[in-house]
C-alpha cells in the first residue's frame, strides 16, 4: 500500500535520506495527503498542550497579533478553538510542502542545471516532514519543561521574546531541524538524478540560507510599519 511507502520514506528520512528517492515513482498526492494529515495532528496536539500552560499562553499572546472583535463570537469556546487550530494547522502545513517543493525544484535546477520533477519534489518533500514532526514534539517539550515560548532548537534562544518579538521571531528561523530537513530533501531530490550527495548538501543549505533572508527581510519591514503605526 501506498500509505505504508509514505510512513517508510518519512523513517528513512531520518536514517538513510538518500533511499527518499526510492520511492519517487509512487503517487505525489498520497504523499502529500498523508504527511499533511500527520503533521497537522502532531501541530494542533502540541498546539493544544502549550496553550494548556498559562504562562506559555501569555509569553505566546505577546508575539501574537490581537484579533479584532467580531460581534460577540466567543472563539475561546473549546469546539471553535480546535477548529480554528486545525484549519491553520492544514493551511499551513499544506502551503509549506508546496511552497518548499518548489523552491527546491527551482533552486536545484539553477545550480545543478538537471530536470527535476515537481511530484519528485512533493515526495521527497513529504518525507522529510518526519524531521518537522521531530522539531515540533522537541520544540514543545522545551517549552512545556521550561514554561517558556523561547526555548526550541533555535537561535532565538539568545533573545528574551517579550522585550524583542521581531528579533526573536527572525532568529527562530535559524533552525538545526530546519537546516536537517531542506539538506535531506535536496539530497533525496538530486538522487533522482543520479547526482552525488554533496550536491544536496549545497542545495539544502543555499535554500536554508534563502529562506533566512527573506524571513528576515519580512520581518524587519513588519517591524518598521509596527513602530510607524
Amino acid at each position: 500500500m501506498q500509505f505504508l511507502d509514505v510512513f517508510r520514506a518519512m523513517v528513512l528520512a531520518l536514517r538513510a535520506p538518500w533511499r527518499v528517492a526510492d520511492y519517487v515513482d509512487r503517487r505525489a498526492t498520497t504523499f502529500f495527503a498523508v504527511a499533511v494529515l500527520c503533521v497537522t495532528a502532531v501541530n494542533v496536539v502540541a498546539t493544544l498542550n502549550t496553550q494548556a500552560d498559562a504562562q506559555l499562553s501569555a509569553e505566546a499572546a505577546l508575539l501574537t497579533p490581537k484579533p479584532e472583535a467580531s460581534g460577540g463570537v466567543d472563539l475561546r469556546q473549546s469546539g471553535r478553538q480546535v477548529t480554528a487550530i486545525l484549519g491553520g494547522a492544514v493551511f499551513t502545513t499544506s502551503m509549506s510542502i508546496i511552497v518548499l517543493a518548489g523552491l527546491m525544484m527551482v533552486v536545484g535546477r539553477f545550480l545543478t542545471d538537471q530536470p527535476y520533477r515537481y511530484g519528485h519534489a512533493i515526495i521527497v518533500t513529504s518525507g522529510a516532514s518526519a524531521i518537522v514532526m521531530l522539531r515540533v514534539v522537541v520544540e514543545t517539550s522545551l517549552q512545556l519543561a521550561t514554561h517558556s515560548v523561547r526555548w526550541g532548537p533555535h537561535l532565538g534562544i539568545v533573545v528574551d521574546p517579550s522585550a524583542s518579538p521581531y528579533v526573536f521571531a527572525a532568529l527562530q528561523r535559524v533552525d538545526v531541524f530546519t537546516l536537517w530537513e531542506y539538506v535531506v530533501i535536496a539530497i533525496g531530490l538530486v538522487r533522482t538524478q543520479g547526482l552525488h550527495d554533496r550536491f544536496g548538501y549545497v542545495i539544502g543549505l543555499v535554500v536554508w540560507l534563502l529562506m533566512i533572508i527573506l524571513f528576515s527581510g519580512a520581518t524587519t519591514v513588519a517591524s518598521v510599519l509596527a513602530k510607524a503605526s
